[in-house]
Formats: structure tokens, C-alpha cells, sequence
């Protein structure tokens, strides 16, 4: 397992599965003292690998199911390398090609979860939409109503990226605290998990608002589709909001901002990724003709 995919702080253990003194199939379990799921003490299994072969990668799974058991956890979810905040959710089609950001996973793998006894406990979608600006005046109504009450949207300050990303970490603790399958992530690994970010972000399309008082009130953060060579693609990667409702359309005022940007610098393409099929950016996407293209599933056993 590649280190940089682990989450050292919530790994309790890694497996390897041997066949004739070959490594066959891995996995880890975490243990995350704060995941609950419909209130029970949860833990993950993450960082999963396997050969096609459905009777030993199911084999594996059963047995760190044992093992998590074992460590008292009620129910497991499965993958995900320790938290959301990690790689998590596998592709259940190859339909389109991986966009940036994207992990790969083999299709068989929803096979050895499934004949381990896992069942599907999420969908996640990725929508993609074209160079179309929306017609609602109704952006153009709360983009006046935000300016007249102070609010200020301008791009990331790269030159002091760590204090962002403090002031960001912050934020997130309460505008993600009721997200599904949120837990907590201390300053110092948030901003450690992201260092690398800053060479892929371009300011014009990360944006942070700020009320009249300086407050972080939201952010969009947009990255490059690098591994499509054949047009220009961004991707929509994050948007987060103040939860109260006075700040209710912020992320369609941003995300026009954006897109009227990109669209006049090329951009042919805006991928939407990695939508849960009960939050609240799927309004968002469908805003700006967001149609899917991409489907993602996340598996849980009651144990």
C-alpha cells in the first residue's frame, strides 16, 4: 500500500491475502472513533485491492469484517480509507473516461463487496454541463442583494495558502458538521492533506465570500480537467456556504462568476463531481444544465 494513501491517524491494521505465497488481495481497516452510521459505532475498511477473483477478494473482506467486529464496531463502511476526507465510494461503470481527481477502481471490486454481504448504503454522482449560462434572473437579483449587504467574493490569496486553509479548516467544522458521514479533521492534517493543491489551483476560479465583517462565509474551488486533452474542462471540485439561510444562493452567484470567466477564456466543459444524492448541490448542478454522466456507489454491513 502506497503511503500516501493511508490515513496513519485512524489505521488500526493492513491485510494482505496470500495465494501460494503471492499476494493476492489487500485491504486496511480504520477505526474513526467519531464515523457513526444510523447511530452506530462504525469503523472502514479502505485502501482495497484484489486479482478478479470474487471467492478470494470476498474471502478478505469477511475477514477484516472479523476482525472489525472484534474491535467493537457495530457496522462497517466500505471503501473508505478512514473518513470523507480520504479516497472513498467506488465507480460501478467505465463508461466515460477518468477526469482529474477521479480514482479508478475496478469494476469487479463492487462484486467482492456485494458477495461479502455489503449493501449499497449511498449514490454519488458526477454531472457535467456545457458552456451555458443560466438565465435566472434571480442570480443576478442576489448577486445586487449580497454586494449591498458587504459581502465580497475574491479569489484564494495563494501568497498566504496556509492561512486560508486555517481560516477554511475552521469554516468547514460547522458548514460540513451535519454532512453525511462527517468527522472531525484537525488543522494540522487538513492543511497537510491539501499543501499540494496550490500548484493546481488557478485564483480566478477559487473563490472565498466574505461578509461585511471579514467572515468566512463560503468558497468554490475549481481545478482543471488534466487529463482531458482534448478540450478545456474545470471541475466544479468544492462549494461550501455558511449554512444560514440569509446566505441562501451565494453558491449560484459564485459559480456564475466562474463560469462567466471560464467560458470567456475557452472553456468548453464544467464537470459537477461527486454529488450525494441527498445534498444540496444537485439543485446547484441542475442550475447550470448539469446532466450526469458519471455514477458511484458506497457500501455499509451491519456487523
Amino acid at each position: 500500500m502506497s503511503a500516501k494513501n493511508l490515513n496513519e491517524d485512524l489505521l488500526k491494521d493492513c491485510y494482505v491475502l496470500l495465494l501460494d505465497g503471492e499476494p493476492v488481495a489487500r485491504a486496511a481497516l480504520y477505526i474513526n472513533p467519531h464515523l457513526k452510521f444510523q447511530d452506530k459505532t462504525s469503523c472502514c475498511i479502505g485502501n482495497y485491492e484484489s486479482i478478479d477473483n470474487v471467492e478470494i477478494g470476498s474471502a478478505l473482506l469477511r475477514y477484516v469484517i472479523s476482525s472489525a467486529k472484534i474491535h467493537g464496531s457495530e457496522f462497517i463502511v466500505g471503501p473508505m480509507n478512514g473518513s470523507t476526507w480520504d479516497n472513498y465510494r467506488f465507480s460501478d461503470h467505465h463508461d466515460q473516461p477518468l477526469f482529474f481527481t477521479e480514482s479508478y477502481h475496478h469494476l469487479y471490486y463492487n462484486q467482492h463487496f456485494m458477495a461479502a454481504g455489503f449493501g449499497v448504503i449511498a449514490h454519488y454522482y458526477s454531472n457535467i454541463a456545457g458552456p451555458t449560462l443560466p438565465t435566472d434572473s434571480e442570480i443576478h437579483k442576489k448577486d445586487q442583494e449580497l454586494l449591498a449587504n458587504g459581502v465580497k467574493i475574491r479569489p484564494i490569496d495563494l501568497e498566504n495558502y496556509d492561512f486560508e486553509m486555517g481560516r477554511i479548516h475552521q469554516f468547514n467544522t460547522f458548514a460540513f458538521s451535519h454532512n453525511f458521514l462527517y468527522t472531525p479533521i484537525s488543522q494540522e492534517a487538513f492543511i497537510k492533506k491539501y499543501a499540494g493543491m496550490a500548484t493546481v489551483l488557478n485564483p480566478d476560479y477559487t473563490l472565498m465570500a466574505e461578509d461585511a465583517d471579514g467572515n468566512l462565509i463560503g468558497y468554490y474551488f475549481c481545478v482543471n480537467d488534466k487529463f482531458n486533452g482534448s478540450e478545456k474542462s474545470l471541475i466544479f471540485k468544492t462549494l461550501v456556504r455558511h449554512p444560514d439561510s440569509k446566505w441562501r444562493g451565494l453558491g449560484h452567484v459564485m459559480g456564475h462568476q466562474i463560469y462567466q470567466k471560464a467560458i470567456s477564456e475557452g472553456y468548453k466543459s464544467f464537470i459537477h463531481p461527486f454529488i450525494y444524492e441527498n445534498g444540496t448541490s444537485i439543485n446547484l448542478s441542475r442550475n447550470f444544465s448539469g446532466e450526469r454522466f458519471k455514477t458511484y456507489v458506497l457500501y455499509g454491513k451491519e456487523i
